[in-house]
């Protein structure tokens, strides 16, 4: 899975290079450029009203009441013709008070490792999510229910949110049986995108974290990292966590679902434009689980444990990171 953090981790690491290799101006005259470039890509899409808006979450992505729902989203993909601020309202009414809404919470834009080594706290109620607009929005209700994993934080709103959110920080692995990833699938929730493509879909890392050594490809890197954390209450305490190796970049989420993982269990479509998909969380774990069981995985064969060049690219992978 491609997800914001690991994207935006890229996308740091090109903008340190291109720093150190551009003149100063035409490097800020080109990021402008980019800027308005994207601007103008949105401003041709189909303008989408709330009414199509609302149809989307029932009739396409299959939101009912009562349901459960992790989204993952970039609001920026839509052009919308009313308040992105709506949004939320807007999913909170597909579920009903009796369905709960969950969204990841990270409050990382760098690689785990980089934030750790600086010993900084991960504040529950003051760190802001740096997952984009709908989560924060999300982060900032009353009543809302923040797990305390300090790199995959999950904030969840409605009748199951601190079940679901409680216990993440005590399981080492951060998509393992006590996070809330995995208790979507436990529970046969949907997990949705909306303005992201099957890429960003942090789920699929449960057969990974739940499988461990049995897993064809080694995901983390070797032992456990402490971190900061500052609970609800405002009280410290340390949580320990495994940190994903960088050999992960090496993957094929999309070409996997296409090849391997069938439309009626992750179905993708555009809408406005903008990319969506719908995921049957429970069968689609069942279906990746079984694929690893015959060696089949998103990972390039290079990364699996068996493979003779694993130890290269996994050095690749390091350097690549350190740029």
């Amino acid at each position: 899975m491609r997800n914001f953090a690991h994207d935006r981790e890229k996308i740091r690491v090109i903008k340190r290079t291109l720093r150190r290799l551009v003149p100063a101006p035409l490097y800020g005259w080109g990021r402008a450029r980019l800027r308005d470039y994207r601007r103008h890509c949105q401003a041709l899409r189909p303008q989408l009203g709330e009414g199509e808006f609302r149809r989307l979450l029932v009739e396409e992505l299959g939101i009912e009441q009562g349901g459960l729902v992790f989204v993952h989203s970039s609001v920026d993909q839509f052009n919308l013709d009313f308040s992105p601020f709506r949004l939320l309202a807007l999913l909170r009414h597909a579920v009903g008070e009796e369905g709960t809404l969950l969204f990841p919470a990270t409050h990382l834009v760098e690689r785990p490792e980089t934030w750790l080594a600086q010993g900084e706290a991960f504040d529950l109620r003051r760190s802001p999510t740096s997952m984009g607009l709908l989560p924060e929005l999300a982060r900032r209700q009353r009543g809302a229910e923040r797990s305390m994993h300090p790199t995959h934080s999950v904030v969840a709103l409605g009748p199951l949110a601190a079940e679901l959110v409680g216990q993440h920080h005590i399981d080492p692995d951060p998509c393992g049986v006590m996070s809330p990833y995995y208790k979507v699938v436990e529970r046969g929730g949907l997990v949705v995108g909306l303005g992201v493509d099957a890429d960003v879909l942090t789920m699929v890392h449960c057969v990974e974290d739940v499988l461990g050594e049995r897993f064809p490809v080694a995901t983390h890197r070797l032992g456990l990292f402490n971190a900061r954390v500052v609970d609800g209450a405002g009280g410290e305490c340390a949580v320990a966590t495994r940190v994903h190796h960088p050999r992960i970049r090496f993957r094929h989420m999309v070409r996997y679902v296409d090849r391997h993982i069938g439309a009626d269990i992750c179905r993708r479509f555009r809408l406005g434009g903008a990319p969506c998909y719908r995921v049957d969380a429970r069968r689609l774990y069942e279906r990746m689980r079984a694929l690893a069981e015959d060696g089949v995985t998103m990972y390039w064969r290079g990364i699996h444990r068996a493979s003779l060049w694993e130890r290269l690219l996994s050095h690749w992978a390091e350097r690549l990171e350190a740029s």
